[in-house]
């Protein structure tokens, strides 16, 4: 089956292949036009915030987890992608406290 934009899973894939290119930009997009297409798709929010962090977006990485959370407070991707986030956060931190 060819790309079809009016699914969620193609959208969110296309996400995930933008992503693992370094497409951080791109997979913000995808992951957007599949929330728009279903807005509780989970993993979309999830992978959203991977590409937000990627891009030094903390805050939007942050809301797209929040989110994911209150829809699915015990999704395993979401939890896991906060726990990586709030290292992130810290590991920065410590960098700039040692500067």
């Amino acid at each position: 089956m060819l790309f079809d934009p009016s699914m969620v899973i193609h959208r969110y894939n296309r996400g995930n292949y933008r992503l693992s290119r370094g497409e951080s930009r791109k997979a913000v997009a995808s992951c957007q036009a599949a929330l728009k297409l279903e807005p509780q798709a989970i993993m979309a929010m999830a992978n959203s915030s991977i590409a937000h962090a990627r891009r030094g977006e903390h805050g939007k990485a942050e809301k797209a987890l929040r989110e994911a959370l209150k829809t699915a407070p015990d999704n395993a991707a979401a939890n896991f992608n906060r726990g990586f986030l709030k290292a992130e956060k810290e590991k920065m931190l410590k960098g700039q406290q040692s500067q």
